[in-house]
């Protein structure tokens, strides 16, 4: 039995709270995962990724639980103590590291507005029903606006995934025209299918010792990076397309 004193009205008010907002996101994650393994052609790799999520969703619901009903407080036996102080150490060290994470990932993906680029990099992004979503449109808003204005700089468009043999290369490159990019600026490759192959492959067909650009969602931008410089690409001017245009200068 949980002792009285742990359910203070203030850690019951703290995870009534963490629990709140752990239910709603993970309601709205589930939605959105499974609205896109629905829609989309790499099923498995959608599936895996909602699995993990569920399981991170999983650890942070049990460590407000902790907060809310104190279910780790070391109380009874020696060994019941021992148990309950280890897993609530593994809990708060697990959310701990999801919630870095998370922040790691969102100050990697911050707005940074690109400078002399030669080469814009547009990774592909799995598409819905064959046609490009919402935050790949933004990714190529953001690309042709900076090649608009800079009528030197070429792009790499990158995605093999695709639907009835048409790739994510094929379609990026199709809005791009649309939005007034000659076709001699854009380089299609249509063979990776994953975001290592968008930058192994691009490197073959660019020199990645020249100052590029890397233009994705802000979410994705700091795997991007660590990709690209493993793929060689050693002078990287960073674009995010999540939340900002990027400034042309």
């Amino acid at each position: 039995m949980i002792p009285s004193w742990t359910l203070s009205p203030v850690r019951i008010a703290a995870g009534d709270l963490l629990l709140a907002v752990g239910l709603i996101f993970t309601v709205q994650l589930s939605a959105v995962m499974l609205r896109r393994i629905a829609a989309v052609t790499t099923k498995q790799v959608h599936r895996k990724a909602f699995w993990l999520e569920m399981l991170l969703c999983g650890v942070y619901m049990v460590f407000a639980l902790d907060v809310r009903m104190g279910i780790f407080n070391p109380v009874g036996t020696a060994l019941r103590r021992c148990i309950a102080v280890t897993a609530g150490i593994l809990i708060r060290a697990w959310t701990a590291a999801i919630l870095i994470i998370g922040a790691l990932i969102l100050l990697g993906g911050r707005r940074r507005p690109v400078r002399r680029a030669e080469t814009l990099i547009v990774p592909g992004a799995a598409m819905e029903n064959g046609n490009a979503t919402p935050a790949l449109r933004r990714r190529l808003e953001t690309a042709a606006e900076y090649a608009l204005a800079h009528p030197e700089v070429r792009l790499v468009v990158t995605g093999g995934n695709g639907a009835d043999g048409i790739t994510e290369a094929a379609v990026m490159r199709r809005i791009l025209l649309e939005k007034g990019i000659a076709p001699e600026r854009i380089r299609t490759e249509d063979q990776a299918v994953n975001t290592r192959e968008n930058f192994r492959n691009s490197a073959r067909m660019v020199d990645p010792s020249r100052p590029a650009a890397i233009v994705t969602t802000g979410c994705h931008m700091r795997r991007a990076v660590r990709l690209a410089r493993e793929a060689g690409f050693a002078s990287l001017r960073l674009a995010q397309a999540c939340v900002d245009r990027a400034s042309p200068r």
